[in-house]
């Protein structure tokens, strides 16, 4: 099975699944609600369009207005008009509505890409994190400027305890390469699974240094997931980070009475990168 394409369903086997050993979150502590990984156990999924942080353009999905066909159409709202119970009516509202529905307007497509964005942000919440602790970028863009910390999770421990319908590691797309998709979300479980896989899980190749994994479920009632202290094995240090937040975090630690080994980054200017050592 590809690690970069795979859908994990929530009864698959752990030992199917390719992850890494660790799995790393960068976070700011200077932010109250990033502090909860470590004084609550909670982590927090982002709808899709809030996850990339800095307002980076990351989905890379295009719509497949022009292969959209009249049956196809027909059938998308055939199989949205469950609620008309007498076939002859629902297929008469199905003809109806497909007679007078096209995507040939570009302005029409425009507003259905919008409304599509925003059914995206509301039905999958997705959880980010990096097989990379030394990334510059990640610890940039979300380790507040290395001034911040990483947390590392037991990557196998944290899928067990969370159990998300589907799972990977993302593929990075050079350009003309991105996911074609359908602009209807099919109403068949595979088939919609898949769609929204390539919605999330393929990213422009500028980021391919991230070496990212991202876990989602569709329609959660709280974006905040609590997690087993076991799934917390590791704590790296930012390299810009005050020996004041340093102890703030050890004291955390030990109240929690969170199992982890602390690591330090270490940045090397000569060399433009960075180093994790353990404490």
């Amino acid at each position: 099975m590809n690690s970069e394409n795979q859908i994990i369903f929530e009864n698959l086997s752990i030992d199917d699944l390719e992850l890494p050993k660790i799995l790393y979150k960068f976070r700011s502590w200077k932010d109250e609600f990033h502090k909860r990984i470590l004084t609550n156990q909670e982590i927090h999924f982002d709808s899709p369009f809030n996850s990339a942080g800095n307002n980076r353009d990351e989905l890379v999905y295009k719509f497949d207005f022009n292969s959209v066909s009249k049956e196809d159409i027909y059938h998308w709202f055939y199989q949205d008009s469950v609620g008309i119970l007498n076939e002859k009516d629902r297929i008469e509202f199905s003809k109806s509505k497909s007679e007078n529905f096209t995507f040939e307007d570009e302005t029409f497509r425009q507003k259905w890409k919008e409304t599509m964005k925003q059914n995206l942000n509301s039905t999958v919440s997705i959880f980010c994190a990096s097989e990379k602790n030394d990334n510059i970028s990640l610890w940039e863009s979300f380790g507040n400027n290395h001034e911040g910390f990483c947390v590392g999770f037991d990557a196998k421990e944290l899928f067990k305890n969370t159990l998300f319908p589907f799972s990977a590691k993302v593929k990075y797309c050079k350009d003309g390469e991105e996911p074609m998709i359908s602009p209807f979300v099919p109403k068949e479980t595979i088939e919609c699974i898949e769609h929204y896989r390539k919605k999330i899980m393929f990213l422009p190749d500028k980021f391919k240094g991230e070496n990212e994994y991202r876990f989602a479920k569709l329609c959660m009632q709280s974006r905040t997931f609590s997690i087993p202290q076991n799934v917390i094995r590791e704590i790296i240090f930012g390299f810009r980070m005050s020996d004041e937040n340093k102890n703030q975090i050890r004291k955390v630690v030990s109240e929690q009475k969170l199992d982890v080994e602390f690591f330090q980054a270490n940045f090397y200017e000569i060399f433009n990168c960075l180093s994790v050592t353990k404490l």
